[in-house]
């Protein structure tokens, strides 16, 4: 029994592993989304002192803001479901950590059943032998 427990946790564990990288997966997609949003929202000031260079300055700089902001909108819209998707993440390595700790505690609990039946076992024997050779002393030729 305690090694299917054993058995139980290792798999638990793979999961675990499993579950980080998963959550590692995530930040690195969320570190990227706010770098790309924080670059595009750095990039705006120059664009808007370019554009007044350029031919065609204002309407350029307008087409540049209307894709600026629905770039930047869909990043938010990204950000928001990465951030949801990393709190689903670490909830299910909570889940994972709960789950192997019950298993590594139950193993603990049976090994300590185990040790504690195996002592009885023996103690159990060593009474036999000395009860055994409590009756052998007493009795040698029938008169004790």
């Amino acid at each position: 029994m305690r090694r299917a427990l054993s058995l139980l946790a290792r798999l638990e564990q793979q999961k675990l592993d499993q579950r980080r990288l998963a959550l590692r997966a995530v930040d690195e997609k969320l570190a990227a989304g706010e770098a790309m949003l924080a670059e595009l929202r750095a990039r705006e000031p120059l664009e808007h002192a370019a554009a007044w260079t350029l031919p065609g300055g204002p309407a350029t700089l307008a087409a540049y803001l209307g894709h600026a902001r629905r770039q930047e909108t869909r990043l938010k819209q990204e950000l928001e479901a990465l951030t949801a998707a990393r709190a689903a993440a670490e909830a299910e390595l909570r889940d994972g950590l709960a789950a192997r700790r019950s298993l590594e505690l139950a193993a603990e609990r049976i090994g300590a059943a185990e040790a504690g039946a195996a002592a009885r076992r023996a103690e159990a024997a060593l009474e036999e032998q000395a009860a055994r050779r409590t009756g052998n002393d007493a009795a040698p030729g029938g008169v004790g």
